[in-house]
């Protein structure tokens, strides 16, 4: 079989050992090219994840193999898109949120507060693998937490006061998230800046 890894041709034996191999080389190209695996496409098909898995239950047959990498640049560039967009919408959710603690809670109020959980998750873990994959985040991101902010809205919600849940919510995180709005389009608009001036 043959694999294009970073548009360079490597050729394999259709068996086990082969499909080693190509996970060596694909493992150096990565390291080599300071990116990740961003699309596996075998014989045409695009296969999202255990790409090992599917390629040893496929092996006899396969001929081609793609493996198309994204740059660390790019990658965290699409990060700090995806959480601006994101945060561009939670303003609005995280206002009704509040002003349903205000008026009183529903049960469509307990399945949006999950659903800030994870996303508060989400970004939390987004924003900790950034710092971490682009040292040079570190900084910009390292004010960035709602650890005491989330552990007074649990408190508020095993307490039932509802009121002082809104507020957290109202004053305490949006407050916070705004912040970090702010300072990922910043980064965003740098990043745009320097790319369409170089």
């Amino acid at each position: 079989m043959e694999a294009w890894i970073a548009e360079k041709l490597f050729v394999y034996e259709n068996n086990e050992s082969g499909v080693k191999q190509l996970f060596v080389d694909i493992n150096i190209s990565l390291e080599k090219n300071d990116s990740f695996l961003d699309i596996v496409i075998v014989d045409g098909t695009e296969v999202l994840d255990n790409h090992e898995e599917y390629i040893l239950s496929h092996i006899k047959q396969i001929k081609r193999i793609d493996i198309l990498l994204k740059s660390n640049k790019q990658f965290i560039r699409e990060l700090h898109s995806s959480i601006d967009e994101y945060l561009t919408r939670a303003f609005p959710e995280l206002d009704k949120l509040a002003t349903e603690f205000y008026q009183g809670t529903t049960t469509d109020t307990w399945g949006k507060v999950g659903h800030l959980m994870e996303a508060l998750a989400w970004i939390h873990q987004t924003l900790q693998f950034i710092a971490w994959k682009a040292q040079s985040f570190k900084t910009v991101y390292s004010d960035f937490s709602l650890e005491e902010e989330l552990r007074m809205f649990e408190q508020a919600l095993k307490e039932k006061d509802y009121v002082l849940a809104g507020d957290i919510i109202q004053y305490d995180i949006i407050t916070k998230i705004h912040k970090l709005h702010v300072v990922s389009k910043k980064v965003l608009d740098e990043e745009v800046n320097k790319n369409v001036l170089s």
